[in-house]
């Protein structure tokens, strides 16, 4: 199997995911000398109206965030439904925000397999995570992405070599949701919160209904969140004049206990392990 090009497809609402798959796709088309036809960013709705297929001299390098331990609900029926291969390697790139990524790779892999991707490779990144700047903070660093960087180099020469297989067996059967608990131990019921607007912030400049990736946001009365969200805090990350917040007291008490339990440093996990000089 002959790679003669590379390319990303990554859903990254705070850019985190994004940074990651786009440092790949330029490592890998780097060692494999082959150009890098291009970064699929399906975050916004719009670009998730229509199918993708890729072709079997292909590389993608597909990102995703983990959100409660899986790939994103609401973009995981995109990559089932939408994400077409046929014999086409992939490597995949999963952004946790310092907890655990529970089922996401076991997912993620399931998806692709299902889907006509040989997956040569997987990432799991522990990242700064959305709901608070104080954990994990500031990664991927420099680090992070040169040791990316560095399994690229590594993993290319096997694909080179004509390695192309599963990085990990394909698992089966149902997958479960990481429940969210308080700060007290009992389940955190977050999944209707949404996020507030104050108002004497707000100049209705409009970016964040732009920046939602699930069109839920009013672009006319951009403090109203007519639709699904599923809190990407992207409205939150990128509104110039910090007017967006999540005040409901169990999604406070669920940061908190998450700032509680999981603030020791992690490494990123790379699959297969090609050595400790990465």
């Amino acid at each position: 199997m002959a790679i003669r090009s590379v390319q990303t497809l990554y859903f990254s609402a705070t850019g985190t995911t994004r940074l990651m798959a786009t440092t790949l796709g330029h490592s890998f088309a780097q060692a494999l000398q082959c150009p890098l036809s291009g970064h699929r960013d399906i975050t916004p709705l719009a670009s998730r109206q229509e199918p993708i297929d890729f072709d079997s001299q292909t590389l993608v390098v597909v990102g995703s965030p983990v959100y409660a331990g899986r790939v994103p609900n609401k973009i995981m029926t995109f990559f089932r439904d939408s994400i077409k291969g046929h014999d086409t390697p992939c490597v995949v790139v999963l952004t946790y925000g310092n907890r655990a990524y529970d089922n996401a790779l076991s997912e993620m892999l399931q998806l692709l397999s299902a889907n006509g991707f040989i997956v040569a490779g997987a990432i799991t990144q522990p990242s700064q995570h959305t709901f608070s700047n104080l954990l994990a903070t500031g990664r991927p660093d420099d680090e992070d992405l040169a040791r990316a960087e560095r399994y690229a180099s590594l993993l290319s020469r096997r694909l080179q070599s004509g390695h192309i297989g599963h990085c990990l067996p394909i698992p089966s059967g149902e997958l479960a949701y990481y429940t969210p608990l308080t700060a007290q131990g009992t389940k955190a019921n977050i999944l209707k919160v949404k996020p507030q607007t104050d108002l004497e912030r707000c100049n209705h400049c409009g970016l964040c209904a732009e920046e939602c990736p699930m069109g839920s946001i009013s672009h006319a009365e951009p403090w109203k969140v007519e639709g699904i969200c599923i809190k990407c805090h992207a409205c939150v990350k990128h509104c110039p004049r910090q007017a967006k917040q999540f005040t409901d007291p169990e999604f406070l008490s669920h940061t908190a206990m998450i700032l509680q339990n999981f603030t020791s440093h992690k490494e990123a996990e790379y699959y297969p392990d090609l050595g400790t000089t990465l």
